[in-house]
């Protein structure tokens, strides 16, 4: 974190925060412009569906099940692990393109509502355990 820190603040002074832990992550989320998430063992992450519900443009590596809520130039764009400049290349296109990341943030919040709420989310485990009681 201290390499990422020092880098972020000798290329991009004044615009990448470190934030680490918040108990008011939906609040934090909302007064940012993208979301980035650079891990490389993932399920589905719950900050990817946070961020969409706020409606940020993610970027994110593609790790675990991402895939599964991030739609690739549609609501962010996935990039590969081991993808550093791709990763870069992207952050500056979503950093430069103020309505790329508005589409991509209002898509990402549509998905979110159609399939990620906790509604929707209770929905489909509860449909699984009962296709699974049925067999």
């Amino acid at each position: 974190r201290k390499a990422a820190e020092s880098f972020a603040k000798e290329h991009t002074p004044g615009k990448v925060c470190f934030l680490g832990y918040s108990d008011q992550a939906l609040q934090v989320l909302s007064e940012n412009q993208i979301f980035v998430l650079t891990s490389s063992n993932e399920g589905l992450p719950s900050v990817i569906l946070e961020a969409m519900s706020v409606g940020l443009p993610v970027i994110t590596t593609n790790c675990g099940a991402v895939d599964e809520a991030v739609d690739h130039e549609h609501t962010g764009v996935v990039v590969p692990n081991d993808g550093t400049i791709v990763l870069v290349e992207a952050m500056k296109r979503l950093a430069g393109d103020p309505g790329l990341r508005r589409s991509f943030g209002q898509a990402g919040y549509q998905r979110w509502q159609r399939e990620f709420t906790l509604d929707k989310m209770v929905e489909g485990t509860l449909r699984a355990y009962c296709d699974l009681v049925i067999r």
